[in-house]
């Protein structure tokens, strides 16, 4: 199985076995690397003004929530997004237009844990390390940030 989603709406379902897509979801509208997959759940980010942070079910095709992004929410254009790779307990995503990271705790109901903020320019991409708590992300700037989940304040 593999996904995929762009900016024609939708998340296409592909079966390569069969080489086509056997499946697809209305509703997100991706740009950069904002589709995710954990454990059943489908994890969207879309450059849009609302509604930008979305799981679905991939089983059922259907939407399980939109992520509260919080205050400045109608200028978070999302271009990165991932579930964390050692547990898929929290979720990543950075945006352009209010040029923000933020991390969601899906432990207490994806809430957002923590933000970061004041960055001159977009973000453009976030990433888990596949065994730990450390997460980098960047953007516009031309930096590539590298932080750890317990010296950011969440822990």
């Amino acid at each position: 199985m593999l996904i995929s989603g762009g900016w024609d709406n939708t998340i296409q379902i592909w079966d390569i076995r069969e080489g086509k897509s056997v499946g697809s979801i209305y509703g997100a509208s991706i740009s950069g690397d904002s589709l995710d997959y954990s454990k059943g759940t489908i994890l969207t980010g879309s450059y849009r003004n609302k509604d930008q942070l979305q799981l679905w079910d991939l089983g059922e095709r259907k939407l399980i929530e939109t992520l509260d992004w919080g205050s400045n929410f109608d200028s978070a254009f999302i271009y990165g997004a991932q579930f964390s790779k050692n547990d898929g307990q929290y979720i990543i995503a950075g945006c352009v237009g209010n040029n923000q990271v933020r991390v969601f705790d899906r432990t207490q109901r994806n809430k957002a844990a923590f933000s970061i903020e004041g960055s001159s320019k977009g973000i453009y991409t976030v990433d888990f390390a596949n065994n730990s708590s450390n997460f980098v992300f960047g953007g516009g700037e031309g930096i590539v940030y590298y932080m750890n989940l317990s010296n950011s304040g969440l822990f």
